[in-house]
């Protein structure tokens, strides 16, 4: 017996027709003989069932540990945007979750650094201004106080008083000026402002030039300053007024810090391609501790006798900044008690220089 269902007819107008339709016919009892007495079919259909299931599963743990991954580099970022710049994602594996753990990670440092390069530019600025605002305060007050005095006790001044008062205040006020213009010169280079104009030029000539602009000041202080050239003059590539500027500073520097009775040399040596420019000094040296900081904007080693002197202690960064844009390097040696030397090279002309 097969389970049936039945519906009642009307045919080409003929009433009491049914119709009968069997749930389960011969052939799909066939079928369902068959593949219930057939144990290679069974078997298979079963092994294909597990194969589903094992493939499901698999696919469960795959997309766990995916979701794993990305749940912890999700963590790392949160972090990261929390303030926390040291979280880096753990790259274990090579795929494209791992490349981009990877480029987050280089990211994440490049960000570090940047924002370690601005904390460190902040903390110049702030400095730059407590010394600016220092050595600003400190001569305007002085040239407040002597043009008050003379103002107050205008009659009562002899001239010699008022003459002296006149001249300090005077010279604080060149001080001011030097100070202003070597700020304004420093900006200037370190944005670039200022392009070098690369010519040909003798060196040598313009290194006699120089010291002799410096020999009145320093036969003032007792300082023996003179020049030691090579025989073969030869001519080098760079901007002429810069290079005056960087060398003029240079010796500016030597001959502050040399007592009276020390030297100063100003020395050329041709090299393969290069001349070698040399200005050392006697002076008391640099500490080892100091040297690293020495072409930082207003940083001195003897402060409160740079100071009484009116060094702005700007001289040494506008000459390392100037060969810097020649891509050229300011080198120093310093012994203490013994005297600083520093050094720099500039390229030689293509053609043979003249002889002296």
């Amino acid at each position: 017996q097969k389970p049936f269902s039945a519906a009642h007819i009307e045919i080409m107008g003929r009433k009491g027709c049914y119709l009968y339709v069997i749930l389960g016919s011969e052939k799909y009892a066939s079928v369902a003989n068959m593949v219930g007495e057939s144990y290679i079919l069974q078997t298979g259909l079963w092994g294909l069932g597990l194969i589903v299931l094992v493939t499901a599963g698999v696919g469960l743990l795959l997309f766990r540990r995916l979701t794993q991954r990305l749940r912890g580099m999700q963590e790392v970022v949160a972090d990261f945007e929390q303030g926390e710049f040291d979280r880096r994602v753990e790259v274990t594996s090579r795929d494209e979750i791992g490349r981009l753990g990877e480029c987050f990670n280089r990211m994440a440092d490049n960000l570090a650094e940047t924002m370690e390069e601005l904390r460190q530019a902040d903390r110049m600025r702030r400095e730059l201004v407590a010394n600016v605002s220092h050595d600003l305060r400190s001569p305007i007050a002085s040239i407040q106080g002597y043009l008050e005095t003379v103002s107050m006790k205008d009659g009562d001044l002899d001239p010699k008083k008022r003459q002296r008062y006149v001249k300090t205040a005077l010279k604080n006020t060149k001080r001011l000026n030097t100070l202003v213009s070597e700020l304004f010169e420093l900006s200037k280079l370190e944005t670039k402002q200022i392009e070098p104009t690369i010519e040909a030029f003798p060196i040598a000539e313009l290194v006699q030039d120089v010291v002799m602009q410096y020999g009145p000041r320093a036969e003032e202080q007792a300082v023996d300053l003179e020049a030691e050239l090579p025989e073969r003059h030869v001519r080098v590539k760079a901007d002429i007024g810069l290079v005056e500027r960087a060398l003029s500073n240079l010796i500016d520097n030597a001959i502050h810090y040399t007592p009276d009775g020390g030297e100063v040399r100003v020395r050329l040596e041709n090299e393969r391609g290069e001349v070698c420019v040399e200005v050392e000094d006697t002076g008391p040296g640099i500490p080892e501790d100091d040297l690293p900081h020495i072409f930082e904007r207003f940083y001195r080693v003897d402060k409160s006798r740079d100071r009484d002197r009116g060094g702005a202690g700007l001289g040494l960064a506008i000459a390392k900044t100037i060969l810097e844009l020649h891509d050229r390097t300011l080198e120093v040696e310093s012994t203490v008690d013994e005297g600083t030397t520093f050094r720099f090279r500039l390229p030689v002309e293509a053609t043979t220089g003249s002889r002296a």
